[in-house]
């Protein structure tokens, strides 16, 4: 058992995964068009438009739309990651699955949505490291 949570970790350490930017640091023409105008010009900066992603997969996605990298999120192994384009369901009433209850979909990707995802990821940390606090407010 010790042996299997030490390779996941591995996984995660040995370089097999990358920082993806949801809304592209350079979009195409597409990807800008269909995120909208934003005010805020570090958007792409943000924790909520931040994804771990396999770095196979990553390579893939390059500066697309939201529209078209959301199928291939998929294909990652990464729950949060696959949890962007639908969400995951992972039993009937199970641990797990209220525990991915509150987990959010993304049909589109907004300045809005990264900020309600920004939020969430706040509130996720702070309740998983027990860290006591309100709801995070949008930067």
């Amino acid at each position: 058992m010790k042996e299997d949570r030490t390779r996941w970790l591995q996984s995660y350490t040995s370089g097999g995964f990358e920082i993806e930017h949801i809304f592209p640091q350079k979009p195409d023409a597409k990807a800008a068009e269909e995120f909208g105008p934003h005010e805020d010009p570090l958007v792409s900066q943000r924790l909520g438009n931040l994804v771990l992603i396999e770095k196979s997969i990553n390579s893939s996605l390059g500066n697309r739309a939201y529209s078209e990298k959301r199928p291939i999120y998929l294909q990652s192994k990464l729950l949060l990651t696959r949890a962007l384009s639908e969400r995951p369901q992972v039993g009937a009433n199970t641990r797990i699955d209220r525990a991915v209850a509150s987990i959010e979909s993304f049909p589109t990707w907004t300045e809005r949505n990264v900020l309600r995802r920004q939020r969430w990821l706040a509130d996720l940390a702070r309740s998983v490291w027990r860290i006591p606090g309100s709801t995070a407010a949008p930067s």
